[in-house]
């Protein structure tokens, strides 16, 4: 009789249903986790997309910006086009920072649905954040195990605070530029 109590308490926890337990449940996880992959995934794609097209953008402003430095009959291109580049690598940031909070929103559902539901399975997501604080990772390949480690720098420098970094180097530029024109 205990045996029953405790095996109908665990059918009762949510938390830690046992993708042995519930099919039904277990293949529910599986479709909201391939979904929360795909759509980070995507989300990554998209943003760094527009980090391209941003950048280009800029790179075509400061070009312009160049060729009309001196040109006293260009005096408000000399003055909009460091604007326009400030203004829009401001929404550049807004942009990068919505970016990653959803990246961050889908990474983080599919770490909860791997943790919850496939954690008997599937440690991919979950393992990732071990991995990217720079513990060891083992796997288990051909029946012999194999150690793995993001480095010092890898682990440090991550490419979405390095993309808010040269958005901002791209701000004191334009910032920069518009002094000096007001200066001289």
């Amino acid at each position: 009789m205990p045996a029953k109590k405790s095996k109908a308490r665990a059918d009762k926890t949510s938390e830690h249903i046992s993708s042995r337990q519930d099919p039904e449940i277990l293949n529910r996880a599986i479709a909201g986790y391939q979904v929360a992959v795909s759509m980070w995934k995507e989300q990554e794609n998209q943003g760094w997309a527009r980090f391209n097209v941003m950048l280009v953008l800029n790179g075509l402003i400061i070009t312009a910006t160049g060729f009309t430095g001196g040109q006293t009959s260009l005096l408000v291109m000399n003055t909009l086009l460091p604007i326009a580049g400030l203004l829009i690598s401001l929404i550049w940031l807004i942009f990068m920072r919505r970016e990653v909070a959803w990246s961050t929103y889908y990474a983080m559902s599919a770490r909860e649905l791997e943790e919850k539901y496939l954690s008997d399975v599937v440690k991919t997501v979950s393992r990732g954040s071990v991995f990217q604080k720079g513990e060891v990772i083992t796997f288990e390949l051909n029946g012999q195990q194999q150690n793995l480690r993001i480095n010092f720098l890898a682990r440090n420098i991550r490419e979405k605070a390095t993309a808010d970094w040269i958005i901002l180097i791209l701000v004191v530029f334009y910032v920069v530029t518009l002094i000096q024109k007001i200066i001289v």
